[in-house]
């Protein structure tokens, strides 16, 4: 018996844009919480940052990948 396959969704070019365009710290922010379903405090440990800190940086990174998406509506 094989497991099944897993597909993973298709990444749209824009919001590989956008994220590409967010900083280092805010990327692997977004990252970890949105492809790794990571928590604020993993995150914070993987990353040596206080939560505070990580919840600071996904915030801010949402902020600007909503902006750079709806940029052109």
């Amino acid at each position: 018996m094989q497991p099944e396959a897993i597909v993973s969704p298709e990444v749209r070019p824009e919001m590989l844009a956008a994220v590409a365009n967010l900083s280092v710290r805010q990327r692997a922010v977004v990252f970890l919480a949105y492809w790794e379903d990571r928590s604020l405090e993993e995150i914070a440990e993987i990353l040596e940052i206080s939560s505070g800190s990580a919840r600071r940086h996904l915030a801010r990174g949402k902020s600007h990948l909503k902006e750079a998406l709806h940029a052109d509506d």
